[in-house]
């Protein structure tokens, strides 16, 4: 989302495993796929064979071990897996632990206040000088990870929002919207809520409503098309208008036709798996 995105994908084995290959193949294919570059770092060594990692993200959403683990893995990825990885692990991504500090910061106030957030209580809760909050809100909001009020007032961070979108959110007996369907499985996701949202779609018909279970998404055949992000410049306001969800694969390939839009369709339960871990870190 900074011109140039940042992936870091590992490939763990033990030595000679025999699956490795397979795993290898698919990760080139969804490479070629999504139309991206990366240079892909295999490690031999004491770990659970094969691991895919993307950003230290395990893509089928196993919990990475804290240490050397020897074991042979039969849950090999699927495409649609990798592809999941690979198009949402650097959403959220910040070139400075400071400005996640911020981000952190205001996206818990807003839920925890339901209101917007002014910029002296955002300083007095980083601890950051008032020059150095309001520097780094100008540069997360140039990328798009912050929204502001016309009075300077953040209504808006990570995809959570206190101000009306197009997507609703409904738990814990409160209302949010979000900037677009991908923030809806994460910030459902990071938090573990039941709820549901209402999220309006690109076919001009009723909004899709999906129910969470402590996160999980309950509807199943439902898509989300993921836009390629390795270009965008903000977030919010170049990536997010496209982050759709569609009632079924098919009605998603239908819009996507007549379409000059790079990107992957796919389940909302590959694509939460990982929402879930990328939002769980702010």
């Amino acid at each position: 989302m900074h011109g140039e995105r940042r992936l870091q994908v590992q490939l763990l084995s033990v030595p000679d495993c025999p699956l490795v290959q397979k795993v290898r193949s698919s990760l080139d294919n969804c490479l070629r796929q999504a139309k991206l570059q990366a240079v892909v770092e295999e490690l031999v060594g004491e770990y659970s064979s094969p691991t895919l990692l993307v950003n230290g993200f395990d893509v089928t959403g196993r919990p990475t071990p804290s240490g050397a683990q020897i074991s042979c893995r039969l849950d090999l990825p699927n495409d649609e897996e990798i592809l999941a990885a690979l198009c949402v692990v650097p959403v959220l991504d910040c070139e400075h632990e400071r400005e996640k500090q911020l981000l952190r910061a205001a996206f818990r106030t807003l839920l925890d206040t339901t209101h917007s957030v002014r910029m002296s209580d955002l300083s007095a809760i980083t601890g950051l000088d008032r020059d150095m909050a309001t520097e780094y809100v100008g540069r997360l909001c140039q990328l798009g990870l912050l929204k502001l009020d016309p009075n300077g007032a953040i209504v808006g961070a990570a995809g959570l929002s206190v101000s009306h979108t197009k997507h609703e959110l409904v738990f814990e007996g409160r209302r949010f919207w979000a900037w677009c369907a991908l923030d809806i499985l994460g910030i459902f996701g990071a938090l573990g809520a039941s709820g549901f949202t209402k999220s309006s779609g690109a076919l001009g018909n009723e909004p899709i409503q999906v129910d969470f279970v402590d996160g999980v998404p309950q509807q199943t055949g439902i898509v989300i098309f993921i836009p390629d992000i390795s270009l965008v410049t903000s977030i919010c306001r170049d990536w997010c208008p496209n982050v759709i969800l569609f009632p079924s694969k098919t009605e998603g390939d239908e819009w996507l036709r007549n379409r000059p839009l790079d990107g992957s369709l796919l389940s909302i339960q590959n694509v939460a798996k990982v929402a879930e871990k990328i939002w769980s870190s702010i």
